[in-house]
């Protein structure tokens, strides 16, 4: 499918949000999938996000899936109950299914 054209000329695919500066000369696309908040640890967010990198001189690289736990009193880490952790294997259940589909929308 084909995607949008930004007024720089890249052009990014319908999944993407917002693009960025990627770290070595290209464009990150980048989609906020899921965000969600454990029961068991109210303050904590988990956030799910679909990336791409698509460089400068055309090469783009595999779409990726990033989950980030927002956590002020551990970073990096979060408690899961049996319920919570059921919940979270359901979001990456979906997290993937949006990652194959987005295989489909890379930018040409």
């Amino acid at each position: 499918m084909a995607g949008r054209g930004t007024s720089s000329g890249v052009v990014h695919p319908r999944w993407c949000d917002e693009d960025v500066d990627a770290e070595f000369d290209g464009v990150e696309h980048a989609s906020r999938a899921h965000q969600w908040r454990p029961a068991y640890e109210h303050e904590v967010a988990i956030v799910d996000l679909l990336r791409q990198v698509v460089y400068l001189d055309g090469g783009t690289e595999i779409p990726t899936a990033t989950v980030r736990i927002d956590n002020s009193s551990q970073p990096g880490e979060v408690a899961l109950t049996a319920e919570d952790l059921a919940t979270f294997v359901d979001r990456l259940l979906s997290l993937r299914a949006a990652l194959i589909a987005q295989r489909g929308e890379s930018p040409r």
